[in-house]
């Protein structure tokens, strides 16, 4: 299947709704990593992991391309994007777990794209960055000295 999207509307396509789960009833500290200002988080994905960066900007959830192909990862899709210069095919990925310590959570469609600017920019291996599905699950509270966030399961009951 191929679709064609500019760049800002693809990863606002990609993010559809998360699968359904069971909630998580206390909510999570953990702790994190910084570079550039950016929040690094050890995310672990089938038999690895990498750290992401979590940006509440991203629409979607990036694994980088060739970190998949070596976890055995395949797109059961590919769409079109805009970008600089013309436009470049971004493989999505089918749903895949993906867990942050004790926090796991479904990504129904996560994009294939090369890291590898952004980790050069860093100075530290980027293998993924956490998106939109993400946060449409999970509270993040940001302890930015402490370096930690404590995450809150949003289909937890709240109990008064």
């Amino acid at each position: 299947m191929r679709r064609f999207l500019p760049i800002g509307g693809i990863l606002l396509a990609l993010g559809c709704a998360p699968a359904a789960h069971a909630p998580r009833e206390q909510p999570a500290r953990l702790p994190f990593q910084t570079s550039n200002h950016l929040i690094l988080l050890s995310t672990h994905v089938r038999s690895d992991s990498g750290l992401f960066v979590l940006d509440t900007g991203a629409s979607t959830t990036v694994i980088d391309e060739a970190w998949a192909a070596t976890l055995g990862l395949r797109p059961d899709s590919t769409t079109s994007a805009s970008a600089t210069g013309g436009t470049v095919d971004v493989g999505v990925l089918p749903p895949t777990r993906l867990s942050v310590g004790p926090i796991e959570w479904i990504d129904p469609a996560p994009a294939l794209v090369s890291l590898d600017g952004l980790s050069a920019s860093l100075g530290t291996r980027v293998r993924g960055i956490i998106g939109a599905a993400f946060f449409r699950r999970f509270v993040v509270q940001l302890d930015y000295s402490a370096r930690a966030i404590t995450v809150f399961d949003s289909t937890a009951a709240v109990k008064l």
